[in-house]
C-alpha cells in the first residue's frame, strides 16, 4: 500500500480489484488510455491513462479481454514448477 500512497501524493488515483477476472465487466483501449467498467450492483465507468494488469495467473486472459489491445501487448503464459 505504500506505492498507493506515493501515487496518490502526486495526484493520481489507484483502484485495486481483488481479482480482475471476476470484477471487470468490460475494458477497452481509448484515445486517452483505457475505459474500465467494473461489474457489480452499481455499475460505473473508470477512465485511466495507465492500466496495470496484476492479475497473476489470470493476466493473459484479462489482457485478451481488453478490447483494442494490440497483440504485442498481450503477455504469454509461462508455467514453472516451484518447490
Amino acid at each position: 500500500m505504500s506505492y498507493q500512497f506515493d501515487v496518490v501524493v502526486v495526484g493520481a488515483g489507484v483502484i485495486c480489484l481483488a481479482c480482475a477476472k471476476y470484477l471487470v465487466e468490460q475494458a477497452q483501449v481509448t484515445h486517452q488510455g483505457f475505459e474500465i467498467r467494473p461489474g457489480g450492483e452499481d455499475p460505473s465507468t473508470v477512465n485511466a491513462r495507465c492500466l496495470i494488469n496484476a492479475a497473476g495467473l489470470y493476466a493473459v486472459s484479462v489482457a485478451k479481454g481488453i478490447d483494442g489491445l494490440a497483440v504485442n501487448h498481450t503477455p504469454q503464459t509461462f508455467f514453472a514448477k516451484g518447490n
